[in-house]
């Protein structure tokens, strides 16, 4: 799949890129995020995730746990899978702008 980190974020709103500069760090979180927004009714393992990513499994654990911590996503209760589910609206908007500009991109 590869990474579809924004090389230039000027399509973003300037408090969408702060958001995201402030709480997305790297391009496989790019990655992650975005693969978990389109199927937010589903937990996936970090295992599955780096499939899907083509990272490796660790890198995605440290990864979800960073977007758990800040707000946007959600670990299983009984498992160390998780799912998409923003804490907010503000966060929730931030990542429908960014996959938009990640799917113009990518055109």
């Amino acid at each position: 799949m590869g990474c579809h980190i924004i090389t230039g974020m000027d399509g973003l709103k300037p408090d969408v890129r702060r958001l995201l500069g402030e709480c997305v760090h790297s391009p496989a979180a790019v990655d992650v995020l975005l693969l978990l927004r389109r199927s937010p009714e589903t937990f996936w393992s970090a295992d599955a995730i780096a499939n899907q990513v083509g990272s490796k499994p660790e890198l995605v654990t440290q990864t979800l746990r960073e977007l758990a911590t800040r707000g946007f996503v959600v670990r299983a209760r009984d498992s160390d899978a998780y799912r998409y589910r923003p804490a907010d609206d503000t966060k929730r908007a931030a990542v429908d702008d960014l996959s938009r500009a990640a799917g113009a991109e990518l055109r």
